[in-house]
């Protein structure tokens, strides 16, 4: 698996970009990413305050390693929309 990952946002939020592959290999489903998520064929764009973290956390038990990320002045939010965990819209934008 990759050590680096980018980072994109707007002026609203921010997203990390993983492959759906690499969401799997960490342990992690749809089921674990909030609908705040999107996807771009299998380039999945994790919303920055709970999926991203997410990620990175079994990124970290998986490898035992911090990921690194690399900013990117992109954006994914006109990608579909990608998760399907229920939350409560507090925190989200």
């Amino acid at each position: 698996m990759r050590t680096h990952f980018t980072f994109v946002s707007d002026p609203g939020h921010g997203w990390l970009l993983v492959k759906r592959a690499e969401l799997a290999e960490v342990g992690l489903s749809e089921d674990d990413i909030t609908p705040y998520s999107y996807q771009n064929g299998e380039i999945l764009g994790l919303e920055e305050d709970v999926d991203a973290e997410t990620f990175l956390a079994a990124y970290k038990a998986k490898m035992d390693r911090e990921a690194e990320i690399i900013d990117d002045l992109g954006s994914c939010r006109e990608w579909e929309r990608f998760g399907t965990m229920q939350t409560s819209s507090s925190g989200f934008c």
